[in-house]
C-alpha cells in the first residue's frame, strides 16, 4: 500500500466519521423531536429514499451542504410549524433547539459553527487553562446537581476572593446628583477596568448598565464599594447580559417590592384581667389540642406551645414587567419562614410551582460590613424530567443590597431561562405576561371576596355595579378561570401545566365560597345548584395532575358545606344519627392529619387555607352539637365549647377576626346551654372586643351594630336562661333580629325569633313598644325600626323580608305575650321552609319544629 492510499484512507475514515456523527444527531432528532424521515427530508430538501438508506448505514453518505443542514434546523424548530400531534415535550425539545442554536448539528457533519455564536470570552494568554477548566466541568460525572452547583459556587467564589485588594475601596463617594453625573461614573469604571488591569474590555451594553447600577446604589446610600463587590457586580451584569440577551422582552421583569405581614393576631391581648383567669386556659388547651391534631407527630407540650407561637405570615410580592407597563401582585400566607413563603408566593404567581423544583440557593456577602453588597444565587430543574440522568438546570445570580431582592430577582433570571424555552416567540411570551396578569387578578379577587364573607358583608360589596360579593366572585374569579382553561390553555398546552391546578382549587374555592354564602342566606336553591356544580367538577378533575393539597382539602371543603346544606334542610342523616356525623367530621379532622403527614416536606407547617379548614371541621362539629345535643348528650354538648375555640384560634390564626369572634360567641352561647353563667359572659364579651377592634371607619353604623348580633344573642340567651331576666334579655334578642335581618343571616334571624318567643310568653303586662324603646332609644312606638326594605344590605332575600313584613303587622301596643306564639311559628315556617326548598307546596316539618314546639331546642341542660 502506497503513503497517497494511506492518507486517503485517513480522510475517509475522517469524513466517515461526520456522516456517523450525523446520523446520531438525526437519531437524537427522531427521539427528542418527534421527527419522522419524511419530515427530514423535506426540511434537508432532498428526497426521502437517500435518508433511509443513509440512516441504515451512514457510509453512503447524503447529498447534501451546510446551507441543508441550517435550513433543517430552521425548519424544525420554527414556532409556527409546530402541529398539534407534537406531544408537549417534543414541542418544548423543539424550542429549547431553536435557542441552542444549528452550531451542533453543523459540528456533527463537520462544518464550521456560526460565526455569531456566543462564546467564552478568554483572554489569548489563558486560552488553554481555561479550555481545560471547561473540559473538566463540562465531562465531570454527578449524581446530584446540587452536588455540581455546590462546585462551581466554590470556584467562583475563590476567583472573587483571588482579585487583588479584594476588600479595598474601589469607588469613593459618588455625587450622583451633579450635573456631569452619568460621564463620572462612566470615568470611574473605566478608571477600576484600567487600575486592576481587566483583560477584556467590557461590551458598551455592559458598561452603560453597570454605570445604572451604580448610579442607583448611590441613590440607595451606597456610594462606596470594594473591589470584590465591584468585581462581582461587573460580572453579574455581564454574564446576564451574554446568557439573556436573547429573552423575549415580555419577559424581562423586575422586582419592585416584597412585603410580609403577620396574619395572626393574639387573642389574650384582647383579654381583661378577669377574663384572662376565667376563660384564657380554656383557649390555651384549645389551641394546643389544634396544633396536635395537625402534628400527630409531636408530644411534648413545650414543642405544642411552639407550634401555637408560630405566626401565619403573608408574603407580597409585586414585579413590573416592562414591555407591558404592568405592574403584577402575587400572594401567597403560610406558618412557614419568611424566605419559603415569598418563594410559595413567586413560584405560584409564575407558574412555575408545579413545573420545576429548586435545587440550590445561596446568599454571601461580598465585604464585611453590615452595609455590604451580597451575592445571591438561585439554580432550579424540572420536576417531571423523562431522562433521570438529565441534570439540565436553569441558574442565575443577582448582586444586590437586599438579601431579599437578590433572591427574588437571581429566581426570575433563573425561571426566566425555563419560560424562554417553553414561549420560545414573541406572541406567546406575550400571552404568559397576559396569563400572569389575570391569573394575579384572580387571587386577589378571591382573597377579597372571601375577606368580605368572614365579615358576613354578604351584600356591602364595595365594587362597582353595588355587586354582591357573590356576584362579584362569580364574575371576577369563576368567569376569568373559565374564560383562561377555554381560551388560552387550549392554545397553549404549558400555560395549563404551569397554572391548571392551582385554578382548579381556586375555581372552587370560590364556588363553595358562593355556596356558603347562599346557605347563609338561606336560598337554598343557588346553594344546591352550586354543589352540585362543585361535585361534578371533582368529579372530572385529574388529580393525577392535581396536587394532593387539592385532593384532601377540597373534597373536604365541599363536605364541610354539604353538611351544613343537610342541616338546613332537616336531613335524617343530621337530627336521626348524631353519631354519624360525628365520626364523618372526626375522620375528615384524620384525613387531613395524614395528608400533611405524607405531603408536607417541613412538617408542621402549613399554608392559610390548612388552618381555614381546620377551622370550619371544628366549627362545623360544635356548631352540630351545639344544635342538636339533648339533655343526655352533656359530654357532647361541653366539647362542643372546645370545638368552638378550636375552631376561633385557626381562624384566629389566619387573622380573620370576625370569623374568630364568631365562634368565640358560640362557646359564650353553648356555655349557657350549660349553665356556666361567667364563662358565657367572659366569651360574649370577648367577641364584642374583638368586634370593635376590627372595625373600619369605612363601616356603616349600621353595619358595626349588625355584626354583633351573635355576641347581643348570647348576652340575651345568658339572661333569658341562667340570670331569668326576659325583659332585658328581649332588648338583646330584638337588637340581634335588626342586624341578622340587615346582614340577611337566616339562621341567626330563625334563632331570634325563638329566642323572643320564651322570653316573650311569660310578660303578660309587658307592652311590645316599651322593649321597642329600650332597645333601640325610640320615643315612638309607631317608628319603623327596620321595616324598610331599601335601608337592608341586601337587595333581595325572600326570608328576611317576609320577617319584616311579619314585624310591621305587629301591634306595638299589645303585650309581649299576646304574640308569643307568633314568633315561635315565624321561626317554624323558616325551618318548614327551608326543608321544602325543592317544593314550597309541601309542609313537611322541619326536626327543629318538634323541638321549638316541646321547648328543647337550645334549652338549659344542666
Amino acid at each position: 500500500m502506497t503513503e497517497d492510499a494511506i492518507d486517503e484512507l485517513q480522510y475517509t475514515q475522517q469524513q466517515q466519521r461526520y456522516w456517523e456523527q450525523l446520523r446520531q444527531e438525526l437519531e437524537r432528532y427522531k427521539a427528542d423531536l418527534g421527527a419522522t424521515h419524511t419530515e427530514i427530508a423535506q426540511c434537508l430538501g432532498i428526497s426521502r429514499q437517500p435518508l433511509v438508506v443513509f440512516m441504515q448505514d451512514s457510509s453512503q453518505g447524503l447529498p447534501i451542504q451546510r446551507s441543508n443542514l441550517v435550513r433543517l434546523w430552521d425548519l424544525l424548530t420554527e414556532p409556527t410549524r409546530f402541529r398539534k400531534k407534537y406531544s408537549p415535550e417534543e414541542r418544548s425539545n423543539r424550542a429549547a433547539l431553536r435557542q441552542q442554536g444549528a452550531n451542533a448539528l453543523l459540528k456533527a457533519a463537520g462544518f464550521l459553527p456560526d460565526v455569531n455564536e456566543q462564546s467564552l470570552e478568554i483572554h489569548s494568554n489563558r486560552h488553554q487553562q481555561i479550555q481545560r477548566l471547561v473540559s473538566r466541568l463540562s465531562n465531570l460525572p454527578v449524581s446530584d446537581f446540587a452536588d455540581f452547583i455546590t462546585l462551581t459556587d466554590f470556584l467562583e467564589t475563590f476567583v472573587t476572593n483571588s482579585f487583588p485588594g479584594r476588600y479595598k475601596t474601589a469607588l469613593e463617594e459618588t455625587q450622583i446628583l451633579d450635573s456631569d453625573a452619568d460621564s463620572s461614573s462612566i470615568d470611574r469604571v473605566d478608571y477600576w477596568i484600567k487600575k486592576n488591569h481587566l483583560p477584556n474590555i467590557p461590551d458598551p451594553v455592559v458598561k452603560d448598565k453597570l454605570q445604572g447600577a451604580l448610579s442607583r446604589l448611590a441613590i440607595s446610600g451606597k456610594s462606596k464599594l470594594n473591589n470584590a463587590e465591584f468585581f462581582e457586580l461587573y460580572m453579574s451584569i455581564a454574564e446576564n447580559e451574554r446568557l439573556t440577551n436573547h429573552v423575549d422582552k415580555f419577559l424581562k421583569m423586575r422586582i419592585t417590592q416584597c412585603q410580609f405581614t403577620t396574619l395572626t393576631f393574639s387573642v389574650q391581648s384582647y383579654l381583661s384581667a378577669e377574663e384572662d383567669s376565667l376563660i384564657w386556659q380554656d383557649f390555651c388547651e384549645a389551641s394546643l389540642a389544634v396544633e396536635q391534631c395537625l402534628r400527630p407527630q409531636i408530644h411534648e407540650r413545650s414543642d405544642l406551645e411552639d407550634s401555637v407561637a408560630e405566626p401565619v405570615i403573608e408574603s407580597s410580592i409585586t414585579c413590573n414587567f416592562r414591555e407591558a407597563k404592568q405592574d403584577v401582585r402575587w400572594r401567597y400566607s403560610s406558618s412557614t419562614t419568611h424566605f419559603e413563603t415569598m418563594l410559595a408566593a413567586i413560584g405560584r404567581g409564575m407558574g412555575y410551582d408545579s413545573e420545576l423544583e429548586m435545587v440550590d440557593f445561596s446568599i454571601r456577602t461580598l465585604g464585611h460590613k453590615d452595609y455590604s453588597l451580597i451575592r445571591a444565587s438561585s439554580a432550579f430543574r424540572p420536576i417531571h424530567s423523562t431522562n433521570p440522568t438529565d441534570y439540565k438546570s436553569y441558574q442565575s445570580v443577582w448582586i444586590d443590597r437586599s438579601a431579599i431582592f437578590g433572591i427574588l430577582q437571581s429566581t426570575i433570571l433563573a425561571v426566566r431561562g425555563w419560560l424562554s424555552e417553553n414561549f420560545p416567540d414573541e406572541s406567546s411570551c406575550r400571552t404568559y405576561c397576559e396569563t400572569c396578569q389575570i391569573v394575579s387578578s384572580i387571587n386577589d379577587s378571591l382573597i377579597k371576596g372571601k375577606s368580605f364573607l368572614n365579615g358576613y358583608r354578604i351584600h356591602q360589596a364595595a365594587y362597582s355595579g353595588r355587586l354582591s360579593t357573590s356576584d362579584y366572585l362569580e364574575k371576577e374569579v369563576i368567569e376569568k378561570i373559565k374564560g383562561l382553561k377555554e381560551g388560552v390553555f387550549k392554545q397553549y398546552p404549558k400555560l395549563q401545566d404551569c397554572y391548571e391546578s392551582d385554578l382548579d382549587r381556586k375555581y372552587c374555592v370560590a364556588k363553595l365560597a358562593c355556596a356558603h354564602s347562599a346557605l347563609v342566606e338561606g336560598n337554598m336553591i343557588t346553594a344546591s345548584r352550586l354543589l352540585l356544580e362543585v361535585e361534578d367538577f371533582l368529579e372530572s378533575l385529574d388529580f393525577q395532575k392535581s396536587s394532593k393539597e387539592n385532593k384532601h382539602l377540597l373534597k373536604i371543603s365541599y363536605a364541610i358545606e354539604l353538611n351544613l346544606q343537610c342541616f338546613y334542610r332537616g336531613d335524617s342523616v343530621i337530627f336521626s344519627n348524631h353519631q354519624k356525623w360525628r365520626t364523618e367530621l372526626q375522620n375528615f379532622l384524620s384525613q387531613l392529619s395524614t395528608y400533611i403527614d405524607d405531603c408536607n416536606q417541613n412538617s408542621g407547617q402549613f399554608a392559610s387555607d390548612t388552618y381555614m379548614n381546620v377551622s370550619e371541621l371544628y366549627g362545623r362539629l360544635a356548631r352540630l352539637n351545639f344544635c342538636c345535643c339533648n339533655a343526655d348528650e352533656i359530654e357532647d354538648l361541653e366539647s362542643a365549647v372546645r370545638y368552638s375555640l378550636m375552631a376561633a384560634y385557626c381562624s384566629a390564626k389566619t387573622g380573620h377576626q370576625h370569623r374568630t369572634a364568631h365562634w368565640i360567641s358560640n362557646a359564650g352561647r353553648t356555655c349557657v346551654r350549660l349553665g356556666e353563667g361567667d364563662r358565657a359572659k367572659g366569651f360574649a364579651d370577648l367577641a364584642d372586643r374583638i368586634i370593635s377592634r376590627a372595625s373600619e371607619p369605612t363601616h356603616s353604623p349600621e353595619y358595626q351594630e349588625a355584626i354583633r348580633a351573635e355576641v347581643n344573642i348570647a348576652r340575651g340567651e345568658r339572661l333569658l336562661l341562667i340570670e331569668k331576666d326576659p325583659a332585658r334579655a328581649l332588648n338583646y334578642f330584638l337588637r340581634s333580629l335588626k342586624g341578622s335581618i340587615y346582614i340577611g343571616f337566616v339562621r341567626l334571624i330563625a334563632d331570634n325569633l325563638y329566642d323572643i318567643a320564651r322570653a316573650s310568653k311569660d310578660l303578660g303586662n309587658y307592652r311590645i313598644k316599651k322593649s321597642f324603646s329600650s332597645a333601640f332609644g325610640k320615643s315612638d312606638p309607631k317608628t319603623n325600626w327596620l321595616l324598610n326594605e331599601d335601608n337592608q344590605s341586601w337587595q333581595e332575600n325572600k326570608i328576611a323580608a317576609e320577617v319584616i313584613q311579619f314585624i310591621n303587622k305587629i301591634d306595638k301596643e299589645e303585650d309581649w305575650s299576646f304574640v308569643s306564639i307568633q314568633f315561635k311559628e315565624q321561626a317554624q315556617k323558616i325551618w318548614r321552609g327551608l326543608a321544602n326548598f325543592n317544593d314550597p307546596s309541601n309542609s313537611l316539618p322541619h326536626p327543629l319544629e318538634a323541638q321549638m314546639e316541646a321547648e328543647e331546642f337550645l334549652n338549659r341542660v344542666k
